[in-house]
């Protein structure tokens, strides 16, 4: 990438984004990524950012390592969360049922509805 006077950054080339990971053209979200990680839930909310390439509902399901799932967020097309660009969305740490998440691993999905696609993370919690 490369970036103009004005401050702004090119595209990454196709052979950039694959050594990169990064999400090609045609997936709507890329990428995925949570900070803190890990996260001490006692002290702070951990935020997902992700970049989608056109405005979709979006649907992030979080995880723990046996599969079930922790918590869902939606987010509508649009809105924080839902817009072309960069997006940020914070979880505070607790299940669907308001109790606080126990330590360990859990996998953040972020699904673009529009289309189906998804992106995974790890992300850790620490107490």
């Amino acid at each position: 990438k490369a970036k103009n006077a004005a401050g702004v950054w090119s595209e990454a080339s196709p052979e950039t984004r694959v050594v990169l990971g990064m999400a090609s053209k045609a997936e709507v979200i890329s990428e995925l990524k949570a900070y803190p990680n890990p996260a001490d839930i006692r002290v702070t909310q951990p935020k997902i950012y992700y970049d989608l390439n056109q405005d979709s509902d979006v649907e992030i399901t979080i995880y723990d390592l046996f599969g079930q799932v922790v918590r869902m967020i939606n987010v509508k097309s649009g809105s924080e969360g839902g817009r072309l660009g960069a997006n940020t969305v914070v979880w505070d740490g607790k299940r669907d049922d308001g109790a606080p998440t126990s330590f360990g691993v859990y996998l953040i999905r972020v699904k673009a509805i529009v289309t189906g696609s998804t992106r995974v993370y790890k992300l850790g919690v620490i107490h």
